[in-house]
């Protein structure tokens, strides 16, 4: 995650996290199919190297073709 001004709260800004490439997608369905943010908070609103965790969900036309083994990402 990048740095985040803050605010007084744990939430986070979805654009300030990196997400992962997405394994096992095959080739014809390569930018068909994508991992998107619903929300994210951090373990603490206070500054300092934080975890924050993330849930997610796949969009995109071949978004159904594929499963997640978890809706949820954590990261410190």
């Amino acid at each position: 995650m990048a740095d985040r001004e803050y605010d007084g709260t744990a939430d986070v800004d979805r654009v300030l996290i990196s997400l992962p490439n997405l394994a096992g997608v095959v080739s014809k369905d390569q930018g068909l199919v994508s991992l998107d943010i619903v929300d994210a908070s951090a373990d603490s609103p206070k500054a300092g190297l934080r975890t924050v965790s993330a849930h997610v969900r796949l969009s995109g036309n071949r978004a159904s073709n594929y499963a997640l083994g978890s809706e949820s990402l954590t990261a410190t």
